[in-house]
């Protein structure tokens, strides 16, 4: 999966650009390390958890499309860490934007609605790749989209 390589390099970049070890590094997150090694190594064939991807981009201070190396510069230096659940965030977005759950999904090429109402309803919470997808149809940013940034 080409994303997750792309995220391994930016992760190695950041993590030399920090001047600590891994160890050191997963200390201070209070994380596993070997999901830091695992991660900075990128034969993981699974994308990580939102809440990871947050962790991470929150520890850095960094936007979550810098950490995916999607973007070349870091536009959110000083991310909130204060951030809402997702089912108020995704609800309060959508009627900002004047986006209903129909229109979301033929926006973003969805055809099953239902993973929007659960992401409304908080029984689930949303993969990157769908934050991805869904933050674009919206018009926002994937940070925007999680109320890391105003």
């Amino acid at each position: 999966m080409v994303i997750m390589s792309i995220f391994a390099e930016r992760l190695k970049e950041l993590i030399e650009e920090s001047g600590k070890s891994i160890d050191v590094i997963a200390a201070e997150m209070n994380h596993n390390v070997y999901d830091l090694y695992h991660w900075q190594s990128g034969k993981s064939r699974y994308l990580l958890s939102v809440k990871n991807f947050v962790m991470l981009a929150d520890y850095f201070g960094c936007s979550l499309t810098f950490l995916l190396g999607i973007d070349d510069v870091n536009t959110l230096p000083s991310p909130r860490r204060d951030i809402p659940p997702f089912s108020e965030r995704f609800a309060a977005v959508l009627k900002e934007k004047g986006m209903s759950v129909y229109a979301l999904a033929a926006k973003a090429g969805v055809s099953n609605t239902s993973v929007y109402y659960d992401w409304l309803n908080g029984k689930k919470s949303p993969r990157i790749d769908s934050l991805l997808k869904t933050a674009a149809a919206i018009g926002v940013t994937p940070d925007y989209l999680l109320g890391r940034e105003n």
